[in-house]
């Protein structure tokens, strides 16, 4: 599974090698546990593991990995006297622009805490 998310990653992301695979291996678990973590699910559906490479790649372009320079958003611009601002991406909450997608998959049924706990 990882491997076909590997792939379609470094895909999106126009790679042709494994230089950065250590970085995108990282991104993609991370991506992952945060999709469990906030679906409440003990397992990556099926249907969801096609969508982790998207959140990667938005993760790689927005914070800047593989770059220099972290990347930066035009927070504002200006004709007259041509004036463009930037500011840094918010990154904080990555599943905030996938939340519509995710949200059919969050489980809601209350658990106690000895279940999460135990795993039960």
């Amino acid at each position: 599974m990882n491997a076909e998310i590997l792939g379609m990653t470094r895909a999106l992301l126009g790679f042709d090698g494994s230089e950065h695979d250590e970085i995108l291996n990282y991104l993609i678990n991370d991506a992952k546990n945060a999709v469990l973590a906030y679906c409440r699910l003990e397992y990556l559906p099926e249907v969801l593991q096609s969508y982790i490479p998207r959140m990667v790649y938005e993760l790689w372009t927005k914070n800047g990995f593989g770059q220099p320079h972290r990347a930066k958003e035009i927070k504002s611009m200006s004709q007259g006297q041509r004036s463009i601002s930037y500011g840094e991406y918010d990154t904080s909450d990555m599943l905030t622009d996938f939340e519509k997608r995710l949200k059919p998959f969050i489980d809601r049924r209350a658990r106690t805490p000895s279940q999460v706990q135990y795993g039960i």
